[in-house]
């Protein structure tokens, strides 16, 4: 018998603590490694469920029945918290129930602040450090002295990344490997945005001549060094099959792996999404937003 279950099958099989610890961290030092918090992340996850290596936790997963609800998550924010790495213990805090606000100092425990649950009494989850060594964490350089707004996206990231390789890990466990992650590569997509160039029907209308020198420019400007470029085109110019040209080029002389879109209004989302689909199949589009069903 495992002496500490993170998680039970209907089949009787168990899951470890440290097992889902580990997982969960090298998925998630494998999501941030993007942006180059590794350090941080694979922290945020071994420290993420140490609350379930206590007693009343382990006695709840055992007798399911009792219907005791444990607060697993505490326990982590603080041992986090403890090393001052405040967008890690939020990441832990939030990792089930979503990020919490921070409050203030004098919040009591009851409080479902940060600050608050950082002056909870929490369960004894100590053997935590005798399974593995207490991570040490590395924060990007570039957080460092950082205005509020980017230690807010950074945070915000650094929890996206732990609640998808938690997630994840316990889905591995309970239903197997799935096929996630399957997508097809920039360079591919490039080919089929070439691909659909070739079908265009030529016009020698000025106005498509125009449409052309903006595409061109677009294409050539993507080849150029990486980092922030504007356009400025007015309506008619062909801006959405010119700027998905752009980042598609720019993605593949970089090595990108993915080309996101923000616009405004939910109609011009749909309008621009079926286009990018129409160039690049259906899976290869994901359309994100409030009116969006993915039934």
């Amino acid at each position: 018998m495992i002496p500490y279950i993170a998680h039970t099958r209907e089949d009787g099989a168990e899951q470890s603590v440290l097992s889902h610890l580990e997982g969960t961290r090298d998925l998630a030092a494998g999501f941030a490694a993007a942006f180059g918090a590794e350090g941080d992340a694979s922290m945020a996850a071994a420290l993420h469920d140490i609350g379930k290596y206590s007693a009343r936790f382990q006695e709840h997963i055992r007798h399911p029945e009792k219907g005791d609800h444990v607060d697993h998550s505490t326990a982590g924010a603080q041992a986090v918290a403890g090393r001052r790495l405040s967008p890690v213990a939020f990441a832990v805090a939030g990792h089930h129930g979503g990020l919490p606000d921070g409050g203030s100092i004098g919040n009591t425990a009851d409080a479902g602040t940060l600050y608050g649950r950082l002056g909870r009494k929490v369960e004894d989850c100590s053997f935590w450090q005798t399974e593995q060594p207490p991570p040490k964490g590395e924060t990007p350089s570039f957080l460092r002295g950082a205005d509020k707004f980017t230690v807010a996206f950074y945070t915000r990231m650094l929890y996206s990344c732990l609640v998808d390789a938690d997630y994840l890990d316990t889905e591995r466990f309970m239903q197997g490997e799935q096929d996630r992650g399957a997508y097809d590569a920039i360079p591919l997509l490039e080919k089929r945005f070439s691909a659909y160039l070739e079908r265009w029907e030529k016009s020698a209308s000025s106005l498509n001549g125009e449409r052309d020198s903006i595409l061109s420019r677009c294409l050539a400007a993507g080849d150029q060094a990486r980092g922030l470029y504007t356009l400025t085109v007015p309506t008619g110019g062909g801006k959405t099959v010119s700027s998905l040209g752009f980042a598609l080029r720019h993605a593949v002389r970089w090595g990108m792996k993915r080309v996101i879109y923000i616009i405004p209004y939910t109609a011009i989302i749909d309008q621009t999404a079926q286009t990018f689909r129409d160039i690049l199949g259906k899976e290869s589009v994901l359309e994100h937003h409030s009116g969006v069903n993915f039934a």
